[in-house]
C-alpha cells in the first residue's frame, strides 16, 4: 500500500547550512544580565523571563510573577501567577529544534507548525529517540527528505492533481464516502481509502467522511506523517527499517513503492531527489548518510517485494 502520488512534487531549495545559535547559551546570558541589573536597582529578583509574546520556561512549567506597578512606592508588590506551558522536548526536538526548522523551511505553510509536530511526535516514544544519536539523527534526516520531497519544502498540503480521487473499491473495510476524495494530504501525502481508513482507526477521527481534515487540522497534518512513518502498512514501518543497511532505500519502497523503485521504476528523477535530501538533511545534523541509499535495484521489483 503505498501513500502517494505518482506525480511528486519538485523540491524548493534551501540555502542555510549551519545549526542556529544555541538558544539556552541566549537565555542564560539574558537572564543573568537582568538579575544583575535588578539587584543594583534595589528590587527583588523576578523569576521570569519575557521573550515577545510569551514566557520561556528555563526547567519544565513555571510560575511568571509580575510586580504590580500601581499604589504607593513603600506598598509591598502585589505578585500575580500566570502558569507557563511549554512543548514538551522529546527525541525529535533535541535533534531539530525550532529555529533549525524555521531556517530549513522559511516558506513553510502556516498550518505546518512546529509546536504541533513536536506535540504529535510524542505519541510515538521511539521515534527519533533509539538512544543511538546518529541513528536518530538519520531518522530524522530521512523524515525531512521524504516530507520535503512530498511537500515542496511544506509549501503544499495536498496534492496539485486532483483528478484521481484514490478510492479503492475493493477494500469493503473502508468504504469511500460519496463525493469525498482520498488525494495526497499532508507532509508525506497520504492517499488512499484505505490508509485513511486506517489512519482514522489509530486518531478516532471519521478521516472517511472527512478526508480534508488531514490537510486542514494542524494536529492531524502532522501526525498523519508521524502515523504513516510509525506504523507496519504491510511493508514493515518505516521507523523499523530505517535503522537497517540501506535503510533510505526501504524508506522509499514504503513511501511510494515501485513508482520510484525496482530495477525499472517508472520515475527514476523523484528517487534521487529524495536521496540528495536526505544527504542534505544529514549533513546539517552532522551524520553520515550511510551506504545504499537508491531503491532501484532487483530486491525492491515487484516480484521480490510480494
Amino acid at each position: 500500500m503505498f501513500s502517494n502520488k505518482s506525480e511528486p512534487l519538485s523540491p524548493v531549495a534551501t540555502t542555510n547550512d549551519s545549526y542556529p545559535i544555541s538558544v539556552q547559551d541566549d537565555v542564560d546570558v539574558i537572564l543573568a544580565n537582568d538579575v544583575q541589573s535588578i539587584r543594583q536597582q534595589g528590587h527583588p529578583i523576578v523569576r521570569w523571563l519575557a521573550i515577545g509574546a510569551g514566557v520561556l520556561a528555563v526547567a519544565g512549567t513555571i510560575v511568571g510573577i509580575v510586580l504590580a506597578t500601581s499604589g504607593s512606592s513603600d506598598a509591598p508588590p502585589q505578585p500575580t501567577a500566570v502558569p507557563v506551558t511549554t512543548v514538551s522536548s522529546g527525541g525529535f526536538s533535541r535533534i531539530l529544534p525550532r529555529a533549525l526548522f524555521q531556517q530549513l523551511f522559511p516558506n513553510a505553510l502556516p498550518i505546518y507548525k512546529y509546536d504541533n509536530l513536536v506535540a504529535m511526535t510524542a505519541k510515538y516514544p521511539a521515534f527519533a529517540n533509539s538512544g543511538t544519536v546518529d541513528n536518530d539523527k538519520r531518522e530524522v534526516a530521512a523524515f525531512l527528505g521524504q516530507i520535503a520531497h512530498e511537500s515542496a519544502n511544506l509549501q503544499f498540503v495536498e496534492e496539485i492533481n486532483k483528478a484521481n480521487n484514490y478510492c479503492d473499491p475493493s477494500v469493503l473495510k473502508y468504504p469511500c464516502a460519496v463525493g469525498k476524495q482520498y488525494f495526497g494530504r499532508g507532509p508525506i501525502q497520504l492517499s488512499w481509502n484505505f490508509n485513511y481508513g486506517d489512519f482514522a482507526t489509530a486518531t478516532g477521527k471519521d478521516l472517511l467522511a472527512h478526508p480534508e481534515w488531514v490537510a486542514t487540522d494542524p494536529d492531524l497534518v502532522w501526525w498523519s506523517a508521524l502515523w504513516f512513518w510509525n506504523t507496519d502498512n504491510g511493508k514493515g514501518s518505516i521507523h523499523d527499517v530505517v535503522g537497517q543497511p540501506g535503510g533510505f532505500a526501504k524508506t522509499t519502497f514504503i513511501v511510494n513503492g515501485v513508482l520510484e523503485c525496482g530495477a525499472k521504476p517508472v520515475n527514476r528523477e523523484a528517487e534521487q531527489v529524495r536521496i540528495d535530501g536526505f544527504k542534505k538533511y544529514c549533513a546539517l545534523l552532522g551524520v553520515s548518510p550511510g551506504d545504499n541509499l537508491s531503491c532501484h535495484t532487483s530486491e525492491f521489483s515487484p516480484k521480490a517485494s510480494q
